[in-house]
């Protein structure tokens, strides 16, 4: 009898090297201590900056393709995460609140030093990026919401 097969992977890593990588590590507006793992591509400082946010239990990897396209064509200045309890983020006790990501996701933008970006959010990274439109509304240069709703907003 042969071995079954491990399920298919639904993303892969990212193909281009990122240019920067880490973790943000702060103190967030519900007090827990968090700690987002990020990556960077493209050209720092390019004028577009583009901030992915991903939706319940995928990492910044499921951006593959987004990411890939966007550099490959040029001038954009693209930052990827785990939000919190994700990936290789930190997954901080109790209930995690839209608006405490989306102040966390705030604090990755101060992190890399962007004052403002265009946004996407595909599903619960939607509802994240609506918080952050509506809480950081300076910040938020467009938003791009991909299968996503209001949730309790």
């Amino acid at each position: 009898a042969t071995a079954p097969r491990p399920p298919p992977r639904l993303t892969r890593d990212i193909a281009i090297r990122p240019t920067a990588h880490g973790h943000a590590e702060f103190r967030a507006t519900d007090g827990h201590d968090v700690s987002l793992h990020w990556k960077r591509f493209g050209r720092k400082g390019a004028p577009t900056r583009v901030l992915f946010i991903m939706g319940l239990a995928a990492s910044h990897n499921a951006w593959q393709a987004q990411v890939e396209r966007l550099v490959a064509q040029g001038g954009c200045d693209v930052v990827v995460f785990d939000n919190r309890g994700t990936g290789a983020s930190s997954t901080p006790p109790g209930g995690y609140t839209t608006d405490a990501m989306a102040s966390d996701a705030a604090r990755l933008m101060d992190h890399v030093q962007w004052r403002d970006a265009h946004i996407v959010g595909f599903s619960m990274g939607g509802m994240i990026a609506m918080k952050l439109a509506a809480l950081h509304a300076p910040r938020v240069r467009s938003l791009c919401l991909i299968s996503t709703h209001l949730g309790g907003f």
